[in-house]
């Protein structure tokens, strides 16, 4: 048994020993390729650069420049810690991204946000090496895409001026906190970068209409020549929409839906409707994606529309494509008809497009007779009618017609001069004294006549009173 010990006790030191060698080896910061000097700055930082694919998101690379002896590029993993080093003379220190190409106006075919970050690649004059620079992303329209899901932004990228230090693919956007945008855009092509002079994109079109993140504006075309409204920006939920006109050709456009074409352009617009798109706009800060409702109308006899759409732009897929078929080349097709701003677009079966354009109608019929039915069950917000508002909105001259001008017993009262005559019965008192004959003895009835005349006085009074108030024109 004491041999046994021995043995063990001699074997468990070596073990012990190569076992934390072997920990010190894993967790220790491999300096394998420390001692290779890079012979410039850029060509340390391309180095570890190129390294940082390999790593977890987060990872690295930092410039330490302290001359005259430590300069050094570290790669670092997201938690601080220190994986590698890769030296170089600090004469070359120059920062080989200071000189950064701009990227100030140009199209990319994805969703892209203000505040996105991006490194692209470019090579430093004065050693030949390329180097990732970091770039900041700037929306300069709402992002638009179509029902096909092609998503369009227009762009400006600028320069930060500093290495591109993060890890990720060069042409690839994350966001400003370093994650990755769901959905990612499309990869931009560090070998074909964007143009450097300001270039308008193409537009993402519909069936009937062409959006336009460049300008910001939704377009038809009446004879080859646009039309054009705002494209509505996000609003934080609120509606809003506008129309524009050309000839007997209306395009309206709004958020979530399209407002009705003014009835002076188009005094029918379920017989006028000749199409609806529907796009998605983002805001340019935030992402936040927003429906858009675009819908065209043309008065029977006009001349046809058509989207605008030219070479270039992203148009709706043809059937071969596998994605959904343009509703122009199907038999028959139905759309719209929601609610009340957007009309039915029909074609094909006549029976069935009447039915859809009368429901629409009857629809639309319905609510409005329902919203008058709650305004005068609930009211308006307004509160009840009150007497000074009868007052303002009713004046004397809507219940009293002007007097006219003569010398009938009319036209004196309405002079003030009132008749008082009585018809032409007598005005002396019918109370006079009684004498009894068996008795002598006189009952003063006559003494009753004051009373009389003055109780007549007072009814006179107030006959006078009331036709002052007739003929003035009182409404009390």
């Amino acid at each position: 048994m004491d041999f046994v010990r021995t043995i063990q006790r001699r074997l468990t030191a070596p073990l012990l020993v190569a076992l934390l060698v072997l920990v010190g080896g894993i967790f220790a910061p491999r300096v394998a390729d420390a001692a290779t000097a890079y012979p410039t700055y850029s060509a340390a930082l391309s180095h570890c650069q190129s390294l940082l694919p390999q790593f977890s998101a987060g990872s690295t690379c930092s410039n330490t420049n302290t001359p005259p002896s430590s300069c050094y590029v570290s790669l670092l993993y997201p938690n601080g810690t220190l994986y590698n080093s890769y030296t170089y003379p600090c004469i070359s220190a120059g920062n080989p991204c200071s000189g950064a190409t701009p990227y100030p106006n140009f199209p990319y075919g994805g969703k892209v946000t203000s505040g996105m970050t991006i490194s692209m690649p470019m090579t430093d004059p004065s050693s030949g090496v390329t180097v990732q620079c970091g770039y900041t992303a700037t929306a300069l329209g709402p992002p638009i895409e179509n029902q096909w899901g092609s998503w369009h932004t227009q762009l400006s990228l600028t320069a930060t001026g500093n290495p591109a230090g993060g890890g990720g693919t060069p042409g690839q956007f994350s966001n400003a906190n370093g994650s990755t945008p769901n959905p990612a855009p499309p990869n931009l092509n560090p070998a074909a970068p964007p143009p450097t002079t300001p270039t308008p994109g193409p537009d993402t079109c519909g069936e009937v209409s062409c959006a336009n993140p460049n300008t910001g504006q939704v377009c038809f075309a009446v004879n080859g020549s646009p039309t054009c409204t705002n494209f509505p920006p996000w609003n934080s939920g609120t509606p809003s929409g506008a129309c524009a006109s050309s000839g007997d050709s209306t395009i309206c456009a709004g958020t979530p839906s399209a407002p009705l074409p003014p009835s002076s352009n188009v005094p029918d617009p379920a017989t006028s409707a000749t199409g609806n798109d529907r796009y998605t706009g983002a805001d340019p800060t935030t992402g936040t994606n927003y429906g858009v409702t675009v819908g065209t109308y043309t008065n029977p006899g006009g001349t046809p529309t058509t989207s605008g759409s030219k070479t270039g732009d992203t148009t709706p897929k043809n059937p071969s494509s596998g994605l959904p078929a343009s509703s122009s080349t199907a038999a028959s097709s139905f759309s719209g008809g929601g609610d009340c701003n957007s009309p039915p677009i029909c074609s094909g079966d006549a029976a069935m497009c009447g039915t859809a354009e009368e429901e629409w109608h009857a629809m639309c019929q319905a609510k409005t007779d329902q919203e008058n039915i709650d305004k005068h069950l609930a009211g308006d917000g307004n509160g009840p009618p009150t007497l000074a508002a009868d007052e303002a909105k009713y004046s004397q001259s809507s219940v009293w017609s002007q007097p006219s001008v003569g010398n009938t017993q009319g036209d004196q009262a309405n002079a003030g001069s009132y008749n008082q005559g009585g018809f032409g019965y007598s005005r002396q008192c019918p109370l006079q004294d009684f004498s009894f004959t068996s008795v002598p003895f006189v009952a003063k009835l006559s003494l009753g006549c004051g009373v009389l005349e003055a109780a007549g006085d007072i009814i006179l009074a107030f006959a006078l009173f009331a036709a002052y108030q007739i003929t003035k024109g009182s409404n009390r």
